[in-house]
């Protein structure tokens, strides 16, 4: 990108810094940047702007023998964030450029595997005698022993509960004889009272 010539204006007073600049140094210095072409062949439109803009952005410096002139502060400062406002922009376009590409990676992880996926739906499955031979050896007895160990386990737990349930019959049927025997008594002395 071209910088403008306001830029290089900013740019030609950071240069000469606490030195100063005079404005036919400027014109030299624009002439070696190629910014403009000739002293004498420059417009004379283009002049009053170099012009204008030279006085409004250098102060004349205080005790100064020469013609020479400072970049104010403020065009120093301007020129800094104008540079982080390029940076920024480049950061910017670094950042988009790497999502773009991070975007079309995932993209295409997607396809690929809508593509495997489909491929594995479509294909026969295809089982070796070998391979049903090894399955089979693989079932060796201590698996069966595991299953009958579990399997009387869970006939002990069923007579345990069976147990456990009769246990609770028997209490429940002790309880209720002994209540109606002993709502019998409470009844019995009021029935003799009653009589007499």
């Amino acid at each position: 990108m071209k910088k403008s010539i306001y830029i290089k204006i900013l740019e030609f007073g950071e240069q000469c810094g606490i030195d100063g600049a005079s404005y036919d140094s400027l014109i030299e210095w624009l002439e070696s940047e190629e910014v403009i072409n000739d002293k004498e062949n420059v417009e004379l439109v283009v002049k009053n702007r170099i012009t204008s803009i030279f006085y409004e952005c250098f102060e004349k410096t205080t005790g100064s023998e020469h013609n020479t002139r400072l970049l104010k502060p403020e065009y120093f400062y301007r020129l800094i964030e104008f540079r982080e406002l390029e940076e920024s922009r480049k950061a910017s376009s670094d950042a988009n450029r790497k999502s773009n590409i991070a975007i079309l990676v995932s993209v295409v992880a997607i396809v690929a595997t809508l593509i495997i996926s489909f491929i594995q739906l479509n294909s026969s499955i295809s089982i070796q005698r070998s391979q049903l031979e090894s399955i089979i050896k693989s079932n060796s007895p201590p698996l069966v022993q595991k299953v009958t160990v579990e399997n009387s386990q869970i006939a002990e737990i069923k007579t345990a509960i069976n147990e456990s349930a009769k246990s609770v019959s028997d209490q429940i049927k002790s309880t209720e004889v002994n209540v109606v025997k002993s709502l019998n008594k409470s009844i019995q002395p009021n029935a003799k009272a009653s009589a007499d």
